[in-house]
Parts: structure tokens; sequence; C-alpha cells
């Protein structure tokens, strides 16, 4: 009884050792800024390079569009400049003709450049047909198959660098005020649990989770239910190469010795 009771002091001097220095959060998430690429032109996809999980440079083709239909206006524009610069020439002989300039060549030349910009703004089209990645990283997520219709806007994948991973960590309200940047924190991850990771607390969240939420939470009529509320907090970590993956759930240890 002895030995156990001296066991259980020493545990719970350690737990209110650790209280007075540490802020330990389970509720928090290895994340990553992912980012939405979408199509700015509607079409069916007749390549689709992308895969889930493939390492991709920035600029790479995630998806073709058949583009057959903006190279046919294209080459309506071509042939419409072709007609408005012939008729430049024609204005030009018959000015050399008479010596006398009339207003018919400046509007002949803004219908020439009228078509030009639009020649210009159909290859910007045209291009916007190969959708590719904006960054180097790898594909989170791909959301279509070749031979679908997307529409402008229609989101084609989900790519994030996995250099850049954090820790989003929902801390309580009763402990945010112990919290500073620049704080070191410890990381363990459920998936490596022989392993832990060193962490910077890099963002204080200004504002509750609550408040981010789509549906308002119901208030009860006639009674009050106090709940501690949440603030984001953002750890950044030590590039790790593909062991930190967006998802995985960690617990989270910050050193608050110092406060």
């Amino acid at each position: 009884m002895v030995v156990v009771v001296i066991g259980l002091a020493i545990w719970g001097a350690q737990r209110l050792r650790g209280s007075m220095v540490l802020v330990s959060e389970t509720d928090a998430r290895i994340a990553a800024d992912m980012v939405t690429v979408s199509s700015r032109v509607a079409g069916h996809v007749v390549e689709r390079p992308a895969r889930d999980g493939a390492e991709v440079e920035k600029g790479a083709v995630l998806a073709v569009l058949d583009s057959r239909e903006a190279h046919a206006r294209l080459a309506e524009l071509e042939a419409e400049l072709r007609r408005r610069e012939a008729e430049l020439v024609v204005h030009r002989s018959g000015l050399s003709e008479n010596g006398v300039a009339g207003p018919e060549r400046a509007v002949l030349e803004a219908r020439r450049d009228a078509v030009l910009a639009r020649i210009r703004r159909q290859e910007i089209d045209i291009a916007a047909h190969r959708v590719e990645s904006p960054l180097a990283g790898v594909v989170s997520k791909v959301f279509v198959e070749s031979g679908e219709h997307v529409a402008p806007g229609q989101r084609i994948a989900l790519v994030h660098d996995p250099q850049a991973v954090y820790v989003l960590a929902n801390i309580r309200e009763t402990e945010i005020a112990r919290l500073t940047l620049g704080q070191r924190a410890r990381i363990e991850v459920d998936a490596y649990p022989d392993r832990s990771f060193e962490g910077t607390v890099s963002v204080i969240g200004l504002a509750a989770t609550s408040t981010f939420a789509l549906l308002p939470s119901a208030k009860p009529g006639g009674s009050f239910t106090k709940v501690t509320q949440r603030f984001p907090v953002r750890i950044a970590l030590e590039p790790d190469g593909e062991s930190l993956r967006p998802g995985m759930m960690v617990e989270v240890f910050i050193d608050v010795a110092d406060e």
C-alpha cells in the first residue's frame, strides 16, 4: 500500500507540474493549405494526367479540355483580321492616288485593333483549356474523369505542398491566454506512436471556431448551458517529407514555462 500511495503521489505531482508548464490538447490534426484548381472554361475532359497522390511540378498539366471549338473561333477571328488589314491596304492606296486623308482610315484602324484584342482574348481562352498546377507539390484529390463535361469554376483537383504542412489545434479558451507566438511545442502523432515532432506556435486565432460554423447552434429557450469555446492555433513544423499528411490526428504539448 505504501508503494502504491508513493507511486500515485509521484504520478499526481508529475501531472500537476505538467499542467503548470504545458498546454496540452488532443483536438488537433495535421493540416495544409489546400489549393483548389478549377476550370476557367467549359468543355469535355479529353485527358486527365493527374492522379491521386501524384507528385507534380508547378505548371504540370492536370487535365486537358476539348479546345476544337475554341480553335475554330480563333481561325474565324484571324480571317476577319486579314480582311480588316486588306481594307486598310485598299484605303492607303486610295489616299496615295488622291493626297486626301479621310476619317475612314481611323475607323478602319479601330476595327482592326478590336479584332486583334479579340484574338488575344481567344488565345487566353485556348490556353485555359489546359488546367495546370499552380504549385509544386502533390495531388491530394482529383474530382473529374476523362469524358466528363466541366463547367467554368468547377473544381478539377486539390493540390498541396507536403513540405508546408502544419498542426492546427483547437485550444480551450481557458488556456489561450497562456500562449504566445514562438513557444515551442511537442507533437505526438497517432500514426507514429514511437516518434515525436517539434514545432513552434505561429498563429493564435482571434476568433472562436464556433464563429465560423455554417449553421449557428440553436439556443434552447428558458435555459442556458455554458460551453467552453475553442480557438484555432497554428503550429509550424519543420519540413518532414511525406511522413506527416493532412488529416492525421495528433496531440499537442505546448511549453508555456516562460509565460
